[in-house]
């Protein structure tokens, strides 16, 4: 587990559906939000993968584009390249309300329509939970999206594939912050 990103082992128990598919996914809410501490820290990428600074989290490294309100704009997906050194799925939830987070890694756009695409299109849109193997090389990366609806705080999280309901680690990041 790496501890320089500020991560702890929480019990998610949020999401029951692990499908990938754009339709709309049954999942139950959890009652009690995970506590969205301060964000993690921006760190360097590892080496050799060539990728712009970012966040670890056990098992992923994810370029921290979000950051940037020249790279989020709310209204359009978040291109997020993710550095997987083990399998790992990754999900997430708004830290303001509980909401959900969406992922598109498939091949292409995520299927959005016009954009700006609206709140409840990026709400809707995507997997609930993205699942990567390992990059066999430095160089590699996943490259995809995350589908931020807002600008705030959110809480990602990392486990074996599979993990919904296990221990993950988990990290908040602030999006749109500048």
């Amino acid at each position: 587990m790496n501890l320089r990103v500020a991560a702890s082992v929480v019990l998610w128990t949020a999401f029951t559906a692990c499908e990938s598919s754009t339709a709309e996914q049954a999942v139950t809410p959890s009652p009690v939000l995970n506590a969205c501490e301060a964000p993690a820290p921006v760190v360097a990428a590892p080496a050799g993968t060539g990728l712009a600074d970012g966040v670890t989290l056990d098992g992923a490294f994810l370029t921290a584009s979000w950051r940037s309100n020249t790279d989020f704009q709310a209204g359009y997906p978040t291109k997020v390249p993710i550095h997987a050194t083990d399998p790992v799925s990754l999900e997430g939830r708004r830290c303001g309300d509980g909401q959900p987070l969406r992922f598109w890694y498939h091949e292409g756009n995520p299927p959005l329509g016009a954009l700006p695409a609206s709140i409840s299109k990026l709400e809707t849109t995507g997997d609930l939970v993205a699942q990567f193997q390992p990059d066999s090389s430095p160089a590699e990366s996943y490259t995809g999206y995350i589908l931020f609806p807002t600008a705030g705080d959110y809480l990602l999280a990392t486990g074996p594939p599979g993990s919904s309901g296990d221990l993950l680690v988990q990290a908040v990041v602030r999006v749109g912050s500048g």
